[in-house]
């Protein structure tokens, strides 16, 4: 069973209210649906990581891919519950973040957990009835991962920000694979003033590239 993906994004595209993506992990392209959420922020060609729900139906494999690891074990929770399949699963991450989404499950917030798509009000009642427990036990750790989590996209965010925009363009069309860009980015990113022109950067990952 596929646990994690690590790629570059070929497409996105839509399949009814499905949103899927094609990840590139080699020489094999992978079709994995994605929260609708993620899928708006994604950009053709840029390197992405993916915990891996698979679903084995008949003789077809469906992939489901989430960006951090607890998020893929709500869903995993959430598909537990009778009637909640893996299209309701990812329309309730959608409404919310995954710290809201177990708070409203434990405290039985039946009208935020009712908005998602495909979610009524009984199958919101059997969600809480069934995952509130369980949820109720694993709270903290849900809070912790997520409050992580956003410090960590921040400051990637951050970086990203502070590159001139041709610089990993220029970058590939030298040979230089995304991956190899994003550790050089981050490696000099700290010796480069605020402002640095883009001649700068390139001369500091090219120098940071061709270290052994």
């Amino acid at each position: 069973m596929l646990g994690w993906l690590s790629g570059t994004i070929l497409a996105t595209y839509q399949r009814g209210n499905r949103h899927l993506i094609v990840l590139r992990c080699g020489p094999v392209g992978y079709e994995v649906n994605v929260i609708q959420r993620d899928w708006n922020d994604i950009t053709q060609h840029e390197e992405r990581s993916y915990w891996i729900h698979q679903v084995c139906q008949n003789d077809d494999t469906i992939l489901y891919g989430f960006q951090s690891l607890n998020t893929r074990e709500l869903f995993r929770t959430l598909i537990s519950v009778n009637g909640v399949g893996p299209q309701v699963g990812l329309a309730l991450l959608q409404e919310c973040s995954v710290e809201d989404l177990v708070d409203a499950i434990i405290d039985a917030d039946l009208s935020l957990l009712s908005q998602a798509q495909g979610v009524g009000r009984r199958t919101a009642e059997r969600i809480t009835v069934e995952l509130r427990s369980t949820l109720e036990n694993q709270r903290a750790s849900f809070q912790e991962s997520e409050s992580v989590k956003g410090q960590e996209s921040k400051g990637e965010r951050a970086v990203q920000d502070s590159v001139p925009g041709d610089l990993v363009n220029t970058l590939n069309v030298l040979g230089y694979e995304n991956s190899e860009i994003r550790a050089a980015i981050r490696a000099v990113k700290d010796t480069l003033p605020p402002g640095t022109g883009e001649d700068a950067w390139l001369r500091a990952c090219l120098k940071q590239l061709s270290l052994p």
